[in-house]
């Protein structure tokens, strides 16, 4: 899909966004959608067409451990995509950019 863009979800109107597409995609209520956009704690981003957020997902820092020494690792959680923008290459632009995000921060693991 052309046009589309990868950014750090800002304020409101983004949270917004990610919370419907969440509940549009996994059919959850509300309340579990919005409690997973804004208390996992992680960093939540966004793929836009335009102004119009199509897609979403969200990067949880977190570690772990190997041969005893602490090894950065990312969580990538809610991959969600708004049914307008679904079949059209959106699901995979968000992890193509998510991977290259983490590689330029140097995380060395993603899950």
């Amino acid at each position: 899909m052309d046009g589309l863009t990868y950014d750090e979800a800002r304020g409101d109107a983004d949270t917004e966004a990610f919370v419907g597409i969440m509940r549009e995609a996994f059919t959850w209520p509300e309340d579990a959608s919005r409690g997973f956009v804004t208390m996992m704690g992680g960093v939540n981003r966004v793929a836009r067409l335009g102004d119009d957020v199509v897609g979403a997902l969200q990067l949880i820092p977190m570690g772990q451990f190997w041969g005893g020494r602490r090894v950065e690792h990312w969580g990538v959680a809610g991959v969600v995509v708004s049914s307008e923008a679904r079949n059209r290459g959106v699901g995979s632009f968000l992890m193509r950019e998510a991977v290259g995000e983490m590689e330029g921060r140097g995380v060395e693991l993603s899950g």
